[in-house]
């Protein structure tokens, strides 16, 4: 039997089945998409935020970073240790409101310490004459904070390893200064305490010498007075018996005439040989009696200090010769103190030169004119005298031998120095006097004074100088003075030198095993 079909009042029931399973499905993923999305939207949200929260605790890092990076570099600078790019990195940074506080805050704390330091150091500072060790704390150390647009620049004195180093090598120098001089004033005090025993036995000496002198001339006056006594007694005698004694005085007064005549001789060589000491120690002759004018100045140029004289190379000119000036009426005057002092500067040609004024007499009434002429004891036109030094030559007043320096300038100046004397081995240095040397310049010689314990020694080295002038003597040199000398060739020099500075400069030669006479 066949199976009856349903009704189907709508006409197709089973058709819409699929409909509405779509459509359930439709619905239920809509509900689902719909959740899905709602919750990846907070979640992309939170994302968000925290990424905006890293960004800003990233930034504050960055500027903490940037903050401690420039505290870093300032203490480098002020330690020593900052190289330019930090100080470069500091003008250029950002936090300069936070660095100028913190460079405030470091020097507070630097000048606290320090005033601290002060006030322990002033009680066992001892300063000469009562001073007090009172410094402020910028004078020991100083760092200002740069001025707009300026780089920070390092402290003063330096930074603190560098001024670490600095003291403490100012303190040595300070230390080794202060043994030393504890040690020379050991020696002063040594050699005080020797010359107050020297002064003492001299002066116990000098007194038991003066107590006797009243005993000797009582002793003295007494027996003058026996011996009148005994004069009159023999006198009486005599008168008695003068006729037979007449022969025997007349005797005895021929041979007080003899003895007289013996005394008046001795006398007479006791003289010459004082006059001819002294002649060896002054030189009456002028040695410059005949020297003549070397040439002219032709023009000035007194705003530049500067003239031109008739002397050039034809005439053997160099730079460093000097001419001392004398008026063009000079001849008939007689030369009296010079004018000025030229040197030659320049050689502009064969008979031409450019000289220097290096000083003059009186600037007012005695300026160089054209035509004043000018002189030089020891140059000629194209060849110039010999000299030699001997003596000691302290041309400045230092207490120091000069004769090595003056020999130099004196060749300088175009004068041949055949040699000069040395007072160290006392020898000459660079050749002896010869026949062509002209002058023989002689310097100053120490002073032997009373109570002097270098009198042998000074001696020998007053000797010494002695023969030095001999042997040029021998030569045909003429003897003369640095201080005559000097200021007729324009060589300028001290000339009022003490004694005392000429000891001192002598007190290097004072050897004892040093040789008296001069070698042959």
């Amino acid at each position: 039997m066949a199976r009856s079909k349903p009704n189907n009042p709508a006409g197709g029931g089973e058709g819409k089945t699929p409909l509405i399973v779509a459509l359930v499905f439709f619905v239920l993923a809509t509900i689902v998409v719909g959740v899905l999305a709602y919750t990846y939207q907070g979640d992309i949200d939170a994302a968000k935020k925290d990424a905006d929260t890293a960004k800003e605790e990233s930034k504050t890092a960055r500027n903490l970073l940037a903050t401690e990076q420039d505290k870093l570099r300032l203490n480098q600078v002020l330690l020593g240790m900052g190289t330019e790019d930090d100080r470069a990195k500091l003008s250029a940074s950002a936090n300069k409101e936070m660095l100028r506080d913190e460079h405030s805050k470091i020097m507070g704390r630097i000048n606290g310490r320090l005033q601290t330091a002060i006030e322990a150091e002033k009680a066992g500072f001892v300063g000469v004459g009562g001073d007090k060790f009172q410094p402020t704390p910028a004078q020991l150390f100083s760092w200002p904070w740069p001025n707009q647009g300026e780089m920070l620049v390092a402290p003063s004195p330096g930074p603190f390893v560098e001024a670490l180093a600095k003291y403490y090598a100012e303190r040595e120098m300070a230390m080794r200064k202060l043994n030393n001089e504890k040690k020379t004033v050991a020696t002063l005090e040594v050699d005080l305490k020797a010359a107050k025993e020297a002064y003492d036995a001299e002066r116990t000496k000098f007194a038991k010498a003066i107590a006797g002198i009243p005993k000797q001339i009582d002793d003295i006056r007494v027996a003058l007075a026996k011996d009148l006594e005994l004069k009159k007694a023999e006198f009486t005698d005599a008168s008695k018996n003068y006729r037979g004694d007449l022969g025997k005085v007349k005797g005895e007064l021929d041979l007080a005439e003899q003895r007289f005549n013996e005394n008046k001789a001795t006398l007479k060589n006791i003289s010459d040989q004082l006059e001819r000491e002294l002649s060896k120690q002054s030189e009456k002759e002028n040695p410059f009696e005949f020297d003549t004018p070397k040439g002219v100045v032709t023009a000035t140029f007194i705003s530049q200090k500067l003239v031109e004289i008739n002397l050039g190379s034809s005439d053997n000119v160099r730079p460093g010769l000097t001419f001392v000036v004398h008026p063009r009426d000079a001849q008939e005057l007689g030369l009296k103190k010079p004018k000025a002092k030229l040197e030659v500067v320049e050689v502009l040609g064969a008979n031409i030169s450019r000289a220097r004024v290096t000083e003059v007499t009186d600037e007012i009434r005695g300026s160089i004119l054209k035509g004043d002429l000018l002189y030089n004891a020891a140059w000629r036109k194209g060849s110039v005298d010999h000299i030699v030094l001997y003596g000691i030559f302290d041309i400045d007043g230092d207490g120091v031998d000069d004769i090595k320096t003056v020999a130099r300038a004196l060749a300088k100046m175009g004068i041949v120095v055949d040699g000069y004397f040395d007072l160290s081995s006392r020898k000459w240095v660079g050749g002896a006097p010869t026949e062509r040397t002209a002058y023989a310049v002689e310097g100053a010689v120490p002073t032997v004074f009373a109570g002097d314990g270098l009198t042998n020694e000074k001696g020998a080295l007053i000797t010494s100088i002695s023969l030095a002038r001999d042997e040029a003597k021998k030569k045909g040199a003429r003897v003369i003075r640095y201080r005559e000398f000097f200021p007729r060739i324009g060589y300028t020099v001290k000339y009022d030198v003490n004694e005392e500075s000429i000891n001192q400069a002598a007190a290097k030669y004072l050897q004892t095993n040093a040789p008296e006479v001069m070698p042959k």
